[in-house]
C-alpha cells in the first residue's frame, strides 16, 4: 500500500510541475548528449566556461538555420492550410453522420480561440527556451562535478555504489541518445529521398518531421504516414500517390525498427514493446505532447536507475527484453 501511494504521490506530482519538469528534463538529456563534446573541448585547453558556451551556441545556431531553413516551406503550408481544411471538412460533411463530428471538430481548430491557445502556447514555448538554453549552459560547465556533489552528499559506506550507479545510469542514456539521433538523421533522409523522387511538394519539412516523429514509437511514424497521405491527395488529386507516399514513409521506419535500431541498442537500453507502449499512454497523459515526446527517454532513465538500485529491479525487469519462448515439452501418449 505504501509503495502504491508512493507511485501516485509521484505522479500527481510530476502532472502538476510539467511546467517545471519539462524543460529541466530537456535540459539534462541536451547537457548529457552534448557532454562528450565538451568535455573534447576541456582536453585541447579550452576553458570549460567558454567550450560550454561554445557548445550551446553551436546547438542554439544549428537549431535555428533548420528553423529558418524551413520558414518557407512551413510558411507555405500555413497558407495553404485553412483551404485544406475547409476542402478536408467539406468533403468529411458529405460523407455521412459518422464524419460530420470530425468536421466539427476541424471548425474548431479552425477558431479564433484555437489560435489565441496556439499563440498563448507559443509564448510559454519561448520562454521554456530560454530556461532550457540557461540550463543546458550551467549543466556542461559543472560537468562531473556536479555528480561528484551527488556522490558526496550520499552516506560514506554508498559513496562508491552511488558513483557507479551515476556512472552506468549517464552510460546508457547517452548512448541511448545517440541512437535514437543516428536513426532519426537516417528516417528523415531517406524519407527526403523518397519524397523528392516521387515529386512532393515541402520534401524538406515532412522529412524533418519524419525524423522527429521517429523518436515517438508507433504514434509518430503514422501520424507522419497520415499527413503525408493527405497532401499527396491533395497535391495528386489521386488515392494512388497518397497510398504509395503513405505505405513508403512507414516501410523506412518499419525498417529503420527491424534492422538499425537492435544492433545499435545494448541489452541495458533495450526494453520491450508493451512496457514503451503503456509508458507511451502514461506520459502523454501526465505532460500531454511533451510528454509523448519525452516518453522513450523517461523510460530509458527509469529502466537506468531501476537496473542499478535492488528494491528497483524487479521494475527495471518489466521493462526490459521479453524472455526467449521456452519450446514446451512433447505430450506423451
Amino acid at each position: 500500500m505504501l509503495a502504491v501511494l508512493t507511485v501516485l504521490a509521484v505522479v500527481v506530482f510530476l502532472r502538476f510541475t510539467r511546467g517545471l519538469m519539462i524543460p529541466i528534463i530537456i535540459a539534462l538529456l541536451i547537457s548529457c548528449a552534448a557532454a562528450p563534446l565538451v568535455a573534447w573541448l576541456d582536453r585541447i585547453r579550452i576553458p570549460r566556461w567558454l567550450g560550454a558556451g561554445i557548445v550551446v551556441v553551436l546547438i542554439t545556431a544549428v537549431a535555428a538555420a533548420g528553423a529558418f531553413a524551413l520558414g518557407g516551406q512551413l510558411s507555405a503550408i500555413a497558407e495553404r492550410l485553412p483551404e485544406a481544411l475547409e476542402k478536408l471538412r467539406g468533403d468529411l460533411a458529405s460523407s455521412g453522420p459518422m464524419f460530420q463530428a470530425a468536421g466539427r471538430v476541424l471548425d474548431e481548430s479552425m477558431s479564433d480561440g484555437a489560435l489565441m491557445r496556439g499563440s498563448a502556447s507559443a509564448a510559454s514555448l519561448a520562454a521554456d527556451l530560454v530556461v532550457v538554453f540557461f540550463l543546458v549552459y550551467f549543466l556542461l560547465f559543472a560537468g562531473d562535478r556536479y555528480a561528484h556533489l551527488v556522490v558526496t552528499v550520499a552516506s560514506r559506506p554508498n559513496r562508491k555504489i552511488t558513483s557507479e550507479i551515476l556512472g552506468d545510469i549517464y552510460a546508457q542514456i547517452r548512448r541511448f541518445l545517440m541512437v535514437q539521433l543516428l536513426t532519426s538523421v537516417v528516417v528523415g533522409v531517406a524519407t527526403f529521398a523518397l519524397l523528392i523522387a516521387i515529386g512532393v511538394e515541402h520534401a524538406a519539412f515532412w522529412s524533418v518531421l519524419a525524423g522527429v516523429g521517429n523518436t515517438i514509437p508507433y504514434f509518430g511514424p503514422v501520424i507522419v504516414s497520415g499527413g503525408l497521405a493527405v497532401v499527396a491527395m491533395m497535391q495528386f488529386g489521386g488515392t494512388t500517390q497518397a497510398v504509395w507516399v503513405s505505405a513508403g514513409a512507414l516501410a523506412i521506419t518499419s525498417i529503420e525498427g527491424w534492422l538499425i535500431v537492435p544492433p545499435l541498442m545494448g541489452r541495458a537500453e533495450r526494453m520491450n514493446v508493451i512496457a514503451v507502449f503503456v509508458g507511451l499512454l502514461v506520459w502523454s497523459w501526465i505532460w500531454g505532447v511533451w510528454g509523448t515526446i519525452l516518453a522513450v527517454p523517461m523510460l530509458a532513465v527509469m529502466k537506468a536507475v531501476a537496473d542499478h538500485v535492488h528494491p528497483l529491479q524487479p521494475f527495471g525487469e518489466l521493462l526490459g527484453e521479453l524472455p526467449e519462448r521456452k519450446a514446451r515439452p512433447p505430450i506423451r501418449t
